[in-house]
């Protein structure tokens, strides 16, 4: 999408007044048109230890496995940066996805951005997502990272976090805390202080809307945050729900909005649901998956019925259904797990979630035979299956071995 210069020129002057309405600590240019970057001695020491960093990450074995998602997210990325790339020189913006169900992002001041799968899965179309990333790189095109390292940080803050997460995330969070250096580590637990987090919700609103997207999904992303940090009563954790008041976000990008140039609004329309659905589907599955394992059902709850409207079709979605109806076993559940798990085999015979689940609901109802297919039908599906060898000792209890 090609940017309108006179609408460039309105938001870039709006991220300017922001940006020195804004600027606190030590006085720093941001990276980007119109300005030359010059770092300071110190701020180069920290690039190298963070790109040092950000690829012991990369190596780790953390990272979420779905090239196609992580792309489309680069993309997203270089949509919102405009065509202007080379002005935002040394600077070199990846996106990275981490396996964690901790709902939070955060940028490296080099540029690097990681999103964890459990804010990913929580967002619903592509405008949420620009929002998110917009955020992000304003965090490194405004040098936050150096401008927090020049003040203290709460140690005890890091050491909670890092306990917290891995009590709640299991070994990914306790190999990614371990992973990041206490910095980062820092950064993503408090943010970047309450100036800087807001300076980067109204800089990322401005990159939004300059790419097109609808800007009014900058405060739906924010709403969907805070409410999925009410819904998680099982003591997880949602950061990206905490720095700062996540009221505060909604309210000031509900104002920002039509302080916008109208030129800017007209044409800032574009939410991408469908394009975002068909990307992000998997990893919105795998974190239903992992939702209803913790107990989180409300979480569950409202992912799926968003698939439900938007994917009608998806054999997982209804197996996922099902187990999410069995597990939480409430007045009508049963009923419903069974009637979900067939419309998912009816669509996929092969759908493993649902064998395994229809064949154990099967046999807690008594029908042995009904039982003994599906389980069988599972294994052919999925050999390999981490409880394959506690399902073929079910089968032979069956057969009476």
């Amino acid at each position: 999408m090609r940017h309108d210069p006179k609408v460039t020129k309105g938001v870039m002057s709006l991220i300017a007044c922001w940006s020195l309405s804004l600027a606190c600590g030590p006085k720093v240019t941001p990276i980007g048109p119109g300005n030359i970057y010059e770092p300071e001695e110190d701020e180069r020491r920290i690039w190298v230890s963070m790109e040092a960093m950000s690829a012991k990450l990369q190596s780790s074995g953390l990272l979420y496995k779905d090239k196609r998602l992580e792309e489309y997210a680069n993309g997203v990325l270089r949509r919102i940066m405009g065509e202007h790339g080379n002005a935002y020189v040394p600077l070199k913006p990846r996106v990275y996805i981490l396996d964690s169900p901790i709902v939070n992002a955060f940028a490296m001041p080099h540029g690097d951005i990681y999103l964890h799968t459990g804010i990913v899965g929580r967002m619903r179309n592509e405008a949420q997502l620009a929002m998110l990333l917009g955020h992000e790189i304003t965090h490194a095109t405004h040098r936050h990272g150096y401008q927090k390292t020049e003040q203290a940080y709460d140690a005890s803050g890091a050491l909670a976090y890092i306990s917290v997460l891995s009590a709640v995330g299991g070994e990914n969070v306790f190999k990614l805390t371990n992973n990041l250096g206490s910095a980062i580590t820092r950064a993503a637990i408090e943010g970047y202080g309450r100036s800087r987090e807001e300076q980067a919700d109204e800089v990322g609103l401005a990159l939004m809307a300059q790419a097109g997207y609808l800007p009014s999904e900058g405060a739906v992303m924010f709403k969907r945050m805070e409410t999925a940090a009410a819904a998680d009563v099982k003591g997880g954790v949602l950061l990206y729900a905490s720095h700062p008041k996540m009221k505060d976000r909604v309210r000031s990008c509900e104002q920002l909005v039509p302080r916008m140039p109208s030129e800017l609004l007209e044409k800032a329309t574009d939410i991408g649901q469908d394009r975002y659905l068909d990307v992000a589907i998997a990893l919105i599955h795998d974190e239903v998956e992992r939702q209803i394992v913790q107990g989180k059902f409300a979480l569950a709850e409202e992912s799926l019925a968003t698939l439900e409207r938007g994917r009608p079709d998806e054999a997982r979605t209804f197996a996922l259904r099902g187990e999410l109806c069995r597990v939480r076993a409430k007045d009508g559940d049963i009923e419903l797990a069974e009637s979900s798990y067939k419309k998912a085999i009816a669509r996929n015979p092969r759908a493993s979630v649902a064998l395994r689940g229809l064949g154990f609901l099967m046999l807690k109802n008594g029908n042995e035979t009904e039982a003994r297919k599906n389980l069988e039908s599972y294994l052919a599906a999925d050999p390999n299956a981490s409880d394959a060898d506690y399902v073929r000792q079910t089968l032979k209890s069956l057969a009476g071995e």
